[in-house]
C-alpha cells in the first residue's frame, strides 16, 4: 500500500532499528513507544486488517514477540506502562 508506514520501514524507506527480519515476520523499535521496551511486531506482506493474515505468520508473530518479550524481562528495561 502506498502510504502505510509499515511497508515504507520495511522497504527502507523510514528508518527503524529492528529487533528481527525473518522471512514472514519483522519486529522494529515503536518510534513514539508507549515505553522503553515497546516493539512492533509485524507481518512482512501488507495487510489491512489482521485477520487476514495468514495463520501461520500470525502463529510465527506470536513466536517473536514472546522471545522479545523473554529477552526483555532478562534485563533491567521496564515492559509495563508507567502510570
Amino acid at each position: 500500500m502506498k502510504n502505510c508506514n509499515f511497508c515504507k520501514i520495511l522497504k527502507g524507506e523510514i528508518e527503524a532499528s529492528f529487533v528481527l527480519k525473518s522471512e514472514n515476520v519483522s519486529a522494529f523499535m515503536d518510534i513514539n513507544p508507549i515505553n522503553k521496551s515497546h516493539v512492533l511486531i509485524v507481518p512482512n506482506d501488507h495487510h489491512e486488517r489482521f485477520s487476514s493474515v495468514k495463520t501461520s505468520v500470525v502463529g510465527e508473530m506470536f513466536k517473536v514477540a514472546q522471545s522479545c518479550l523473554k529477552a526483555i524481562e532478562m534485563t533491567d528495561i521496564a515492559c509495563e506502562v508507567d502510570d
